[in-house]
C-alpha cells in the first residue's frame, strides 16, 4: 500500500529525498546526500530543518516535526502544501518510513537550534534534545531498516532514479555514496546524453520557468526525421501516456511548424489539489491552454531574438 514492492526499501530513500526536493523548489535546499553501507542508510540535506520548534495543531503533546514522524496522513501532503513532488508514484510519508525502521535517528538544525530525536519501530525513545546550532543547517536521517518488514534498497535502481532527479531539478546536487549527480541544463542534458542520436542538433530550446499555476522545464532538440523521442513528467513522476501538458506542447509546436526530434517536458503543479503524483497520464483539461501559451511565448521569444 505504501511502499510498492516490499522486497526493496528504495521508496524509503525516495520519500526522504523527495521531501528535500520540495524544499529545493522553494529555494531552501541545494544538496542532498544519500549514503548506504552494509547496515544503515543516511539521507542528509542542507535545508532549514524540520519544524521541531512549532507546536502541532493535530496533537498538542507533539511538536510539528514529531507529528510528521509519528502520525500517518492520508492526503497528498501532511499540510496540503504545493509544489510537492514524488520520485515514484507511491508516496508514504515520514511516519510510514519511521514505522519500518528498527531504529531511526533524526538530526535537524535550523541555524539557531540543533534538535535530535531517536525512534525504534516508529516509537520515540526518550525525549527530543535541543542544543545550540552546529553552524550547518540541514536535516539528517540515519536509518536501520526492519529486515522482517522491508528489504534492502536495490542499488542500481536507486542510482538510476537519483540521477534522473538531477535532470528534473537543474541546480540540485544529489550524491549516492561517492558519486554526485548534477545537470546544469537539466532536461537538455538528459535529451542529448540519453536520447537518440540526432543528425541536426542545431536548433535547441531549453527553459525553466516559474509560472503562476505551474512550473515548467522544457527541452526541444533538432528536427524530426523518424519518430520523436518524447518523455514527460508531472510532479516528478513520468507520465508515460502524456496527457494535458503534452497536448498543450504539441499545439504550440504545430502552430510554429516545428517537429523536434527530441521533446522533454516536466510540469510541477502549484495548486495543492493537483500536488499528488500523476500515475500514467495527466487529465487536467485547463492545463492544455496554459502549457500551450507558455510554450508559444517561449517560441515567440526565440523567433524575436534570432
Amino acid at each position: 500500500m505504501y511502499f510498492g514492492d516490499p522486497r526493496y526499501g528504495n521508496n524509503v530513500v525516495f520519500e526522504l529525498v523527495a521531501n528535500a526536493i520540495d524544499q529545493h523548489l522553494v529555494g531552501a535546499v541545494s544538496q542532498v546526500d544519500v549514503t548506504l553501507d552494509q547496515q544503515s542508510i543516511s539521507v542528509k540535506d542542507d535545508g532549514p530543518g524540520l519544524p521541531f520548534g512549532r507546536s502541532s495543531q493535530v496533537d498538542p503533546t507533539l511538536n510539528e516535526a514529531e507529528e510528521y514522524l509519528q502520525l500517518p496522513h492520508f492526503k497528498a501532503t501532511a499540510k496540503g502544501h504545493a509544489p510537492h513532488v514524488h520520485i515514484v508514484p507511491t508516496g508514504c510519508g515520514l511516519a510510514a518510513v519511521n514505522a519500518v525502521c528498527d531504529r531511526l535517528f533524526v538530526s535537524s538544525d535550523n541555524g539557531e537550534e540543533l534538535w535530535t530525536r531517536t525512534y525504534e519501530r516508529g516509537l520515540p525513545v526518550g525525549d527530543a534534545t535541543v542544543s545550540v546550532t552546529n553552524g550547518k543547517p540541514g536535516t539528517e536521517y540515519h536509518l536501520a531498516l526492519s529486515e522482517g518488514i522491508i528489504g534492502w534498497p536495490d542499488y542500481s535502481t536507486l542510482k538510476e532514479r537519483l540521477e534522473q532527479q538531477a535532470f528534473l531539478y537543474p541546480g540540485l546536487r544529489i550524491s549516492l555514496n561517492a558519486e554526485e549527480f548534477y545537470a546544469s541544463s537539466g532536461l537538455l542534458n538528459l535529451g542529448i546524453s540519453r536520447g537518440p542520436a540526432v543528425a541536426d542538433t542545431g536548433r535547441q530550446i531549453w527553459s525553466q520557468q516559474k509560472l503562476q499555476s505551474f512550473d515548467m522545464q522544457i527541452a526541444l532538440v533538432g528536427d524530426r526525421e523518424d519518430d520523436c523521442y518524447t518523455r514527460t513528467w508531472v510532479n516528478g513522476v513520468e507520465a508515460v501516456d502524456g496527457g494535458s501538458h503534452l497536448a498543450g506542447l504539441d499545439l504550440a509546436l504545430e502552430k510554429h511548424g516545428w517537429s523536434p526530434a527530441i521533446k522533454l517536458l516536466h510540469v510541477i503543479m502549484n495548486e495543492p489539489k493537483y500536488a499528488g503524483p500523476t500515475k500514467n497520464r495527466l487529465e487536467v483539461p485547463h492545463m492544455v491552454a496554459l502549457v500551450e501559451k507558455a510554450v508559444t511565448d517561449l517560441l515567440n521569444d526565440e523567433n524575436s531574438s534570432s
